[in-house]
This record gives C-alpha cells, sequence and structure tokens, in this order.
C-alpha cells in the first residue's frame, strides 16, 4: 500500500510546476476539467482493478496517473 501513496505523491510532486505552466498556456479552465476528467477517470479505474497478480501494478499505476491529473 505504500508504494500506492508514494507513486501518487512523486506523480503530483513532479507534475506540480508542469501544471501551471500548462494552465498559463492553454487557459486554466481548460486544464482544470481535462486535469479533473482524468483524475475521474483514473479513480474509477483504480476501483474497477481486478485481484489477481498484477492487481497491485495496476492499483500503483492507476494512482501515478491520477497524481499527474490532479486538479
Amino acid at each position: 500500500m505504500q508504494w500506492a501513496v508514494n507513486a501518487y505523491l512523486l506523480t503530483l510532486a513532479t507534475f506540480f510546476a508542469l501544471g501551471g505552466r500548462l494552465s498559463d498556456i492553454f487557459g486554466h479552465r481548460r486544464v482544470m476539467l481535462i486535469g479533473t476528467l482524468v483524475f475521474v477517470i483514473a479513480s474509477a479505474l483504480c476501483g474497477a482493478v481486478p485481484s489477481g497478480d498484477f492487481a497491485q501494478a495496476w492499483l500503483i499505476g492507476f494512482r501515478a496517473v491520477q497524481g499527474i491529473a490532479r486538479p
């Protein structure tokens, strides 16, 4: 579970400044809407992770996508 938390926090910290720059270029509203949409999709995919061998890897990957898309 610690890997899922770390994947989220690491990608959030890494892409935080990039999100601000993209907002300056493309508009704050557009970037906020796209980020929220991607975050919601990634959240739904986190909830739909199947059980099995690759479940942990899928969860970590989708949590990383949440960190990238955090509005």
